[in-house]
Order: structure tokens, then C-alpha cells, then sequence
């Protein structure tokens, strides 16, 4: 029975003939325990190099989605101003009409005059 077979590894970790020669190694030494401490040093050749690049992409990611978060965050305080300053302008208009008098009319012909009139503006500004 080849090592192979017992423990199938990921050839994309070594090249073609270092691979082999460790198969070849592993043919030899078929014992599981001696087996298993050779897997785990030929591993720790590619670990460090692994976790490494791991490590920067992962650091790199996170730089990057740093600065997203800076600029998102910048955009929605430019939003929070402006809709605290739209709520401003809605509380200064509605101050200002709740301090308007209302002027009803006292006749039924001023009445009809103000619907009219209103009628006419309303006319007009289509």
C-alpha cells in the first residue's frame, strides 16, 4: 500500500519532484507513527510562507476596508448635517406660519371672493 493512498496531500503545497521524493521517502518508512512526524515537518516547510501571505492579505483587506469605513463615515455625517439642517428650516417655516394669524372671512360673499381667488392662483400655477 503506497502513502499516497493513506494520506492523500494537497500537491499544490510542493513542486512535482519534491513531492515524489517525499512519496518516496514515506514508501520506505510505512510505519504511521514515523509517517505521520515526516508529514508534519514537510508542512512546516510551507507554513510560515503560508500563514505569511495570509497574514498580508489579511492586513491588506483590512487597510482596505478601513479606508471604506473612513469614507462612509465622512459621507454620513455630511448627510446628518444636511438633514439637521433641512429639520431646522422645517421647525423655522412651521414657527413662522404657527405665528400667522388666520384671517377667516366674516361673510358668505367674502367667502366665495377667497375661494375664487384661490381658485384662480391654484389656475395659475399649473
Amino acid at each position: 500500500m503506497s502513502v499516497s493512498t493513506c494520506f492523500p496531500l494537497n500537491r499544490t503545497l510542493f513542486s512535482g519532484t519534491q513531492f515524489d521524493s517525499w512519496l518516496t521517502i514515506f514508501d520506505k518508512c510505512l510505519q504511521p507513527r514515523i509517517m505521520h512526524t515526516v508529514i508534519v515537518y514537510m508542512c512546516s516547510f510551507h507554513l510560515p510562507v503560508s500563514l505569511k501571505a495570509h497574514r498580508q492579505a489579511t492586513e491588506t483587506e483590512l487597510s482596505r476596508l478601513s479606508q471604506d469605513r473612513r469614507s462612509v463615515q465622512t459621507e454620513l455625517e455630511n448627510l446628518q448635517t444636511h438633514y439637521d439642517a433641512l429639520l431646522g428650516r422645517r421647525a423655522a417655516a412651521a414657527k413662522e406660519l404657527s405665528e400667522q394669524p388666520i384671517q377667516l372671512p366674516s361673510s358668505k360673499t367674502d367667502l366665495e371672493l377667497l375661494a375664487l381667488r384661490m381658485y384662480e392662483e391654484n389656475l395659475s400655477l399649473r
